[in-house]
Order: C-alpha cells, then sequence, then structure tokens
C-alpha cells in the first residue's frame, strides 16, 4: 500500500511539473486554439487518490507524542 501511495505522489508531482511549465492553457490543434492542459484532469485524479490513500497508510502514529507541546507553544509565544 505504501508503494501504491509512492506512485500516485510522483505522477501528482509530474502532473504538477507539468501544470508549472506549460500552464492550464497549452496550445490546441492550431495555433490560435488554446485547449484545457491534459495534466489537469490527471492532477485532480490523483489528489483524490492521495487523499484516499492517506487514510489507509499510516504515515503518522495515531496517537501523537505531546511531550513537547508546551515548549512548542512557549517558543510560539516568544516569536509572536
Amino acid at each position: 500500500m505504501l508503494c501504491t501511495y509512492a506512485e500516485t505522489t510522483e505522477l501528482y508531482l509530474r502532473f504538477k511539473s507539468d501544470i508549472d511549465d506549460y500552464g492550464t492553457l497549452v496550445q490546441g490543434r492550431t495555433l490560435q486554439e488554446k485547449v484545457r492542459n491534459p495534466s489537469l484532469m490527471g492532477l485532480s485524479q490523483a489528489r483524490a487518490d492521495l487523499i484516499r490513500l492517506a487514510k489507509a497508510v499510516p504515515l503518522v502514529h495515531p496517537r501523537p507524542d505531546m511531550d513537547g507541546v508546551e515548549v512548542d507553544r512557549f517558543l510560539e509565544e516568544i516569536m509572536r
């Protein structure tokens, strides 16, 4: 399951890179025609799959470690 999550992440990043490089509209059949970048559909599907897979793949501990929470809050207060 983790392998599928990693492969889907790789696909998502490739689709995102394509959209970043060429934009959301790309050249169609003629020079004047603009069409939606086909990678938008793949990006959307990969995102939906990642959300679904994230629930099945235990990427974090179900009960987070709360030992340093007070220190973190203190540091956040200082930084404000």
